[in-house]
């Protein structure tokens, strides 16, 4: 399951083609176009995280004995754990499988895993492993030109989000768990830091005119209001396509505020720098910070840069390199570019122990999944069996073009293309197969033989 294609593609397809280089068949859907499950039929569904929005689906898969397992798309750092482990264990009952990203996520869910019967894999994430070689020589080119580049990550998903306004942000916000008073809050600190990192921007502009400054929104992020402030500075572009470690391996440094990103630069090998000359408690992320380095003024982030882009290793960044390191193990388990390979492990295992059920097959599936849910999920689900999947997407999207479907939609042609790239660095990727689902619109196939020729219908 593909939540968002920029975050999360580059590693699901990695992870696919070590499952089908084994011989099993694997089909990348869409989250939004998760319908495509009662049509394909698997034994195994891989889920992008285990909370509420999944409930339903969830309680239909184990109603005709499709296994479940989950890789959380958002399971590393994080500041309360124990909200986190609050928000899925009442999921857990029924799951086989689930793999967390480092122990402090794993110590998270440990008890609540072993009450279930639930097997808890620390096993990293598989976007991470683009960090190093040699899967990050797959990385896709980024065309931004010549000359030093200094790479921008923002993080104002709330505050201008690409899906959502303001006050949807803010129910979701308390759904999790907090209070109006805190998201609120959050949204207000999060406006202060928007006008600070304006500022660095400026700084960056201004101080190495000879450099291009990249601006990269996180996905969730509607880049247009980025676009409009930084039209100002003719060497700062906005650029939100590609995965972050594309962007991150052509920047010779990255700047952000509590931003995931540093730690994936530091996995990277290079350098986080950190603008902390403003008071934003509600948005600071320990890792992010612990990792960078942090400046108190715009004039000491232009020094800072300078000395990097001038060739110089930073003497804190050896005072840094313990943390790092600890960072690293406790959120992202390891920085060796085998995380997929570890799910994929996870995954054969519950294959081999647990034999696929014949249930996901069965003629009386149609009555059991329209009879699980809210009346709008059941009748979803009666469409989507009775229509086929490409008449149901056609009356669908007919209906409600939604920003948020075509944001996070991929194709056969981007799966392909990694694939290819893959196939170049490991031999055994070379010969697999990639394709549209026979019986799924919207799923992308990989497997060790040729996909079938049958309708897309």
């Amino acid at each position: 399951m593909v939540d968002h294609p920029l975050r999360d593609l580059d590693g699901l397809v990695l992870l696919g083609a070590h499952l089908a280089s084994r011989g099993i068949e694997v089909f990348l859907v869409p989250m939004y176009d998760k319908h495509e499950v009662w049509l394909l039929r698997p034994d195994f569904v891989l889920l992008n995280y285990l909370r509420h929005a999944h409930r339903s689906f969830v309680q239909a898969c184990h109603a005709i004995g499709i296994d479940v397992g989950v890789v959380d798309t958002e399971g590393g750092e994080r500041v309360d754990f124990e909200m986190f482990a609050a928000q899925v264990e009442p999921f857990l009952p029924g799951v086989r499988l689930y793999c967390v990203w480092g122990r402090a996520q794993y110590r998270a869910l440990e008890t609540n895993a072993l009450r279930h019967g639930v097997l808890l894999e620390e096993t990293g994430s598989p976007r991470y492993d683009f960090a190093v070689a040699p899967w990050s020589a797959a990385l896709a080119p980024v065309d931004v030109g010549a000359g030093p580049m200094i790479l921008v990550n923002t993080n104002f998903r709330l505050l201008n989000s690409r899906f959502k306004t303001v006050e949807q942000e803010i129910v979701e916000v308390v759904h999790a768990g907090y209070s109006e008073a805190t998201a609120r809050r959050i949204i207000d600190q999060a406006r202060e830091a928007w006008t600070a990192m304006l500022e660095a921007i400026g700084t960056l502009a201004g101080g190495f005119p000879q450099a291009r400054v990249v601006v990269r929104p996180h996905p969730f992020e509607n880049p247009r209001l980025l676009e409009e402030a930084c039209s100002q500075w003719a060497n700062v572009q906005v650029r939100q396509e590609g995965t972050v470690f594309a962007w991150i391996h052509r920047a010779s440094v990255i700047v952000h505020h509590n931003c995931s990103t540093a730690v994936e630069s530091v996995m990277s090998g290079r350098e986080p720098i950190m603008p902390d000359w403003f008071d934003a408690p509600d948005l600071y992320q320990p890792a992010s910070a612990a990792v960078s380095h942090r400046v108190k003024s715009p004039g000491e982030l232009e020094a800072t840069v300078g000395r990097i882009l001038a060739g110089e290793v930073l003497p804190e960044s050896l005072a840094l390199e313990r943390v790092r390191s600890d960072t690293i193990a406790d959120f992202f388990h390891a920085n060796d570019g085998r995380s997929s390979e570890r799910v994929a492990d996870a995954i054969e295992r519950v294959l081999t122990s647990h034999p696929p059920s014949t249930n996901g097959a069965r003629a009386d599936n149609f009555w059991k999944l329209v009879r699980i849910g809210r009346p709008r999920e059941r009748l979803q689900r009666a469409a989507v069996l009775a229509l086929g999947s490409a008449l149901y997407r056609r009356i669908r999207d007919g209906l409600r073009r939604s920003p948020t479907r075509r944001a996070k939609h991929f194709d056969v042609a981007q799966v392909q293309g990694l694939v290819e790239r893959l196939g170049r660095i490991e031999p055994k990727f070379s010969g697999l197969a990639v394709g549209p689902a026979a019986r799924g619109a919207a799923a992308v196939r990989i497997a060790s033989n040729p996909p079938s020729n049958a309708s897309t219908d």
